[in-house]
Parts: structure tokens; C-alpha cells; sequence
């Protein structure tokens, strides 16, 4: 199978979400699929969390069924 990707962020991205005091990045994160997983790549200045963590993500995280993130604090 190819690998995938999709971008998600506050401008011209696949996937943008509205966000007026500029707390998620132009280009916030990433999710890739590769070699039968998903991915989630930090991008931004402000921060990718995940399921409920105090710290931003370190690196790449493989995504999992129910994983919640938080982006741009």
C-alpha cells in the first residue's frame, strides 16, 4: 500500500480548523500512514499533546484507537 498523508492547521491544509487568536499553527501537525499505521508529526511552535499529557509531543507518535489530541495550547 502507498503511504498517505494529511496536514492539519489553521491555513492551507487538508484538514483546517478555524482559530482566530493563533494558538494552532499555520501548519499545526501531520498524520501519516506508513507500513499499516498512522502517525501523528508535531509541526507548530505551540505544541501537539496527546491523550491528556502536560508535554508536547518529544517526536513521531503511532497513533492508537481512542487516542485524544490537544493541539495548539
Amino acid at each position: 500500500a502507498r503511504d498517505r498523508s494529511f496536514e492539519i492547521g489553521r491555513e492551507n491544509c487538508d484538514w483546517t480548523l478555524s482559530d482566530p487568536d493563533k494558538f494552532i499553527s499555520g501548519r499545526h501537525c501531520e498524520v501519516r500512514y506508513q507500513a499499516g499505521s498512522f502517525w501523528l508529526y508535531d509541526l507548530s511552535r505551540n505544541g501537539t499533546f496527546v491523550n491528556g499529557s502536560s508535554q508536547r509531543m518529544a517526536g513521531p507518535h503511532r497513533l492508537a484507537q481512542g487516542d485524544r489530541l490537544l493541539i495548539g495550547r
